[in-house]
């Protein structure tokens, strides 16, 4: 009876144990602690296909943007206008990137050295002056800064925090999902759901102008994480999957070649629009989130142009529109309502909002038309340590052409941050 009973216990100690596992996340791999989020792509902007996207922020309505393959350092505008563009030839292959008062810093990826240029030069003239340099151990990936450290990732699972005057590592944080290490997940390959990745190579990263959340994109899948900037913990896991349906305005595919990475993430100072692109793609986009109720966290924010419009195709549904009736347009073309059918998009050429009816017979176009920034601009809602593991080497592959529909599940590919 006695050794019945200890038997008993002895299982009833494995069930307890395998549940205890279970709730801390070590056999939960599926997001079910952890809310997926998606993302609704509002407008997309002209963005060089030759760039090798590695770092992106915007100040000020400018982008600026770190790339490799050669390395440089470009600026451009909310309308893809490049503004300057200057080779960074000190640096065999540049990473994130990242400014700080007058200086911008720029990784390099196995060099151990963060390069650092005068900022308000090259946004002005566009000349690079470097007037600095700082060493670090191991590879240097992605970027940010969240107005008290540098947040910089390396190709494992720890994200790193370093002082804004010495670039001197302060502390780091294991990046854990559902209290597990992102070094023994993986997750889907951004081309094929029947291929994955590892999930500890965080890549490009974006703080959080509003909040502690760090972002940052999982090389080589379609998959951004929020990770908490005091535990480490992934809050939430963004699908940006339907960033590979997305066209400019002419039905150019934003992504001229998948097996190119989504790389690059880029949210304006008050936190209210995100934008994303990734490495030679032919588009930035902005984009709103989605929640997991399907609620859209409207990205609200309005570029102000040259004219003194607006970029009404950001607008939200609330946002006040001039109503046009038939006789603005044209007396002969048959119309209907037009308000609810209203398309806007950008005139290139102008670069002034104009609005089309889309359930004319006719093509027929309005004139243009500008509309009043005095628009309210609510924050986009967000989320309220052991032996690193070696980063993986990073070949620089070739775009391929682009395959013929279906794309078949891609192999597995040579590493490259």
């Amino acid at each position: 009876m006695m050794a019945a009973l200890a038997t008993t216990l002895q299982r009833s100690h494995v069930g307890l144990l395998l549940v205890a596992l279970f709730v801390s996340g070590v056999f939960a791999q599926h997001p079910t602690v952890v809310p997926t989020w998606n993302i609704s792509v509002m407008r997309t902007i002209p963005h060089d296909s030759s760039f090798f996207t590695e770092g992106l922020f915007l100040v000020d309505d400018v982008f600026y943007e770190s790339a490799a393959e050669p390395s440089q350092l470009v600026s451009y505008t909310i309308f893809g206008d490049i503004v300057h563009q200057h080779a960074v030839t000190a640096n065999p292959f540049a990473e994130g990137i990242s400014a700080v008062g007058d200086q911008l810093y720029q990784l390099s990826w196995k060099e151990g050295v963060a390069y650092i240029f005068e900022f308000n030069a090259f946004a002005s003239t566009g000349r690079v002056t470097e007037i600095g340099r700082r060493s670090y151990a191991g590879q240097g990936w992605g970027m940010c800064n969240n107005g008290q450290f540098f947040v910089m990732s390396n190709g494992t699972e720890w994200i790193q925090f370093r002082d804004l005057n010495t670039f001197e590592l302060v502390r780091e944080l294991k990046v854990t999902y559902n209290g597990v290490s992102v070094a023994s997940l993986n997750v889907h390959h951004s081309r094929s759901s029947s291929s994955t990745v590892p999930m500890y190579r965080i890549n490009e990263l974006e703080c959080s102008p509003s909040n502690d959340e760090i972002l940052g994109n999982i090389w080589f899948s379609s998959t951004i994480i929020g990770i908490d900037g005091t535990t480490g913990a992934v809050t939430r896991v963004i699908d940006v999957s339907s960033m590979y349906d997305s066209t400019l305005a002419d039905g150019t595919a934003c992504s001229q070649y998948p097996a190119e990475a989504i790389n690059g993430i880029a949210v304006n100072a008050a936190g209210t629009a995100m934008w994303l692109t990734g490495k030679r793609w032919s588009c930035l986009m902005q984009v709103a989130l989605v929640d997991p109720a399907g609620a859209v966290q409207s990205s609200t924010y309005l570029p102000e142009l040259s004219n003194g419009a607006v970029d009404a195709d950001s607008a939200p549904a609330d946002t006040e529109i001039p109503t046009l009736q038939c006789s603005d347009i044209d007396e002969e073309a048959p119309c209907v309502d037009l308000q609810p059918v209203c398309e806007w998009y950008l005139d290139a050429t102008t670069h002034v909002f104009v609005c089309e009816n889309t359930s004319m017979l006719q093509s027929t176009s309005v004139p243009e038309i500008s509309q009043s920034a005095d628009v309210t601009t609510p924050t986009l809602a967000g989320i309220d340590t052991d032996v690193p593991t070696p980063a993986p080497s990073e070949a620089s592959p070739q775009p391929p052409p682009p395959p013929p529909p279906p794309l078949p599940p891609p192999p597995p590919p040579s590493p490259t941050s």
